[in-house]
């Protein structure tokens, strides 16, 4: 058994045009979101990957909180 097969078995990560797609947003809008750290990312070589979690969540609540934010909403 490949060793990757049990680690990422269950993990489902969307790719930067998946994302554009599901959340109707632009590639530059995507990367920004990445980039400031609101939607959790894996960078895996130079191809961006996004959780399939955290997507959905951002959809539901329209951010997702990182460790690195705090409580108060400045927008």
């Amino acid at each position: 058994m490949n060793r990757n097969e049990d680690n990422y078995s269950g993990l489902r990560l969307l790719t930067v045009d998946e994302v554009m797609e599901l959340l109707r947003l632009s590639r530059d809008t995507v990367y920004r979101l990445a980039t400031s750290g609101e939607l959790p990312n894996r960078k895996i070589g130079r191809a961006w990957r996004f959780p399939t979690d955290a997507v959905e969540a951002y959809a539901r609540e329209g951010q997702v909180r990182s460790p690195r934010q705090g409580g108060d909403d400045d927008s």
